[in-house]
């Protein structure tokens, strides 16, 4: 039952909350009970000119506004032009934080300034498609916009894992070898996880290993294992990470070859040679 008497009063204190809410709940009788239009008419004309002392992110005035959206869009009221291009506007300044939302109703009013910026905004993360000779079959997108400073790094830190990556594709030639590998893509889950300690779950998903041999002719399956250690797993915290992942490993039935230089002389060809007699 709609209450005449606090519809009356809140239009007399400009309560906008209690109109909006009031309009929102009984939208399907504005246009036919003429104190609910009075109250839509008052409170569009009052609250949309008053709009703009409200702080950007008062989510009350965020919320009073999309419901207003909601009953013009609706057709249960509507606004004139102007008042609903100033309502699409305010809508887009309150939705920076949000920018598909703000985008969303941007494109209402493409022209206007604040709606045009969230526009181009929008677009640049979008990526474009590039024409190639297989369009019709194989779609290919590109990020529009890049930074103009390239953060990449190299793959490899050292010349030692240099050499010995070199070191692995020789004596492996028919293999592939690839760093850095995630322990939870080399390890079958659901097949491990009972069998380790909590500890041992959480580095499950943290760790790598240095270098893997696959092989490529019975699914890239993970054959050989190998971790490259220098001066810098001497510290406890490497240590632990390093006994944890040994006994991953351990668990798992499979064996990691940890090497370490004791001679900086040491190279590509004292690592092949190693290998080779490793693997007999």
């Amino acid at each position: 039952m709609i209450n005449h008497e606090k519809i009356f009063q809140a239009i007399q204190k400009k309560n906008w909350e209690f109109l909006i809410h009031t309009l929102h709940q009984n939208r399907k009788d504005i246009n036919s009970d003429p104190l609910l239009t009075l109250a839509a008419r008052t409170f569009i004309t009052e609250f949309l000119s008053d709009v703009d002392n409200y702080p950007l992110y008062h989510l009350e005035t965020i919320s009073n506004l999309e419901m207003l959206f909601v009953i013009h869009q609706g057709g249960f009221y509507k606004i004139n032009d102007s008042e609903y291009k100033k309502l699409i506007c305010e809508i887009v300044k309150r939705k920076n934080n949000k920018l598909v939302e703000a985008y969303n109703y941007s494109k209402l009013f493409p022209d206007e300034e604040v709606c045009r910026h969230v526009i181009e905004e929008y677009e640049k993360l979008i990526p474009k498609n590039i024409k190639h000779s297989q369009s019709d079959r194989i779609s290919v997108t590109q990020k529009k916009t890049v930074s103009n400073i390239d953060y990449t790094s190299n793959l490899f830190k050292s010349r030692q894992e240099i050499e010995f990556f070199y070191a692995l594709k020789i004596t492996f030639d028919s293999y592939q070898i690839y760093p850095n590998v995630s322990i939870s893509c080399l390890l079958n889950w659901q097949l491990l996880k009972d069998e380790l300690t909590s500890e041992e779950q959480d580095f499950y998903f943290k760790g790598i290993v240095d270098f893997v041999v696959f092989d490529q002719v019975v699914g890239y399956k993970p054959i050989r294992f190998f971790e490259l250690d220098s001066i810098y797993h001497d510290s406890e915290e490497s240590q632990v990470k390093d006994y944890l992942k040994d006994s991953i490993f351990s668990k798992a039935g499979v064996k990691i070859i940890r090497i370490r230089k004791q001679d900086k002389t040491v190279n590509e060809q004292d690592f092949i040679k190693l290998i080779r007699e490793l693997i007999k």
